[in-house]
């Protein structure tokens, strides 16, 4: 258990309701930060409900954010529009709404888990008229080039995707950060209209992928690697790709993802698993109540925690046993084991 783990389990037991959404904030943008989905799904759950019974702007609004992106990557569409409104509600009202940046990243990425490509495009070439296409933190200029290339690629707007796939290999070509180079490669693969230089640019980028720490994005390039394959008619390979790639995703509880990469399985002939639909994901609360589950708490202990009633949490666990078609509380402990 971390020192931020002991300090949140701290201020639940003694009741300190008011700090928990900073704190908790914080580990959600952390954890998806580092790949840790099931956690940041949580989290920011956590802090939306928390922080907006106590009034609270600034916290509630990031969490918004992150919960708008982890719904999103379920295909909790629903929910993650929710969040997003409630993002702009709340930077608007902290006076920051030119800066949020993270809202308008999720609102693309929400808009490219739905296949709505036109509000991908609309929403992300803004974003590089108003600050370059960066990250929130300033850091990576053009940042928004591998979901607006494939964006503009699922349009049909080749031409736009070679010019932002150009801009971003002249900026990025020669960096030092792996994640970068990564996406450098998996944009030539797209593009390249030769089969056999793009199956040498995405396998570029597995390998800088495997040097960095975001298991979604280089779960995303396999699934993009594995869809060139399978157009190209070289099937066997195709799912070896996609295999991987949807077995990343469903270790996220991605699910949105997962299906996605189960139907491009499909479509090799390969037996895809059943893809997983909205009602098969955790809620956030019920992704709470799991990770505690799997840290050993007992039902009561749960509900001190999360400030639910004992058969609030014994309703939730029920549910997530059957969703995740799992029989006991130690083989759900034993799904949720991990970095994470």
């Amino acid at each position: 258990m971390t020192y931020l783990d002991r300090r949140i389990d701290a201020a639940r037991v003694g009741g300190a309701i008011g700090v928990l959404p900073l704190a908790l904030e914080l580990f959600a943008a952390g954890a998806m930060t580092l790949g840790m989905h099931e956690l940041a799904y949580a989290y920011a759950g956590e802090v939306v409900e928390l922080g907006a019974e106590l009034g609270y702007v600034v916290d509630v609004g990031s969490a918004s954010s992150t919960l708008a992106f982890e719904s999103a990557a379920r295909g909790r569409h629903d929910e993650a529009a929710r969040a997003i409104a409630q993002a702009k509600r709340l930077a608007a009202l902290a006076g920051v709404a030119a800066g949020a940046v993270q809202v308008h990243l999720a609102e693309a990425f929400r808009a490219l888990c739905r296949g709505d490509f036109p509000v991908v495009v609309d929403v992300l070439q803004q974003r590089i008229v108003v600050d370059g296409g960066r990250l929130p933190r300033g850091d990576y200029p053009l940042s928004v080039a591998p979901d607006l290339v494939e964006a503009y690629l699922a349009l049909g707007r080749r031409d736009a995707a070679l010019a932002i796939a150009a801009q971003h290999a002249e900026l990025h070509s020669q960096t030092d950060v792996p994640a970068i180079r990564a996406q450098v490669h998996r944009i030539a693969g797209m593009v390249d209209d030769n089969d056999d230089r793009a199956d040498e640019s995405f396998r570029q980028a597995h390998e800088l992928h495997a040097r960095g720490s975001d298991p979604l994005a280089a779960a995303r390039t396999r699934l993009l690697h594995g869809s060139r394959l399978r157009r190209a008619g070289n099937r066997i390979a195709a799912r070896e790709q996609l295999r991987i790639a949807a077995d990343a995703f469903q270790s996220m509880g991605l699910d949105a993802w997962t299906g996605r990469a189960e139907g491009e399985l499909a479509a090799t002939g390969a037996s895809a698993r059943r893809s997983p639909t909205v009602g098969d994901s955790l809620t956030s609360q019920e992704a709470r109540v799991a990770l505690l589950v799997a840290r050993g708490q007992t039902n009561r202990e749960i509900a001190t925690a999360l400030f639910l009633s004992p058969k609030t949490v014994e309703h939730h666990l029920t549910s997530i046993l059957r969703k995740r078609g799992l029989r006991s509380r130690t083989e759900l402990a034993v799904s949720l084991a991990g970095p994470g």
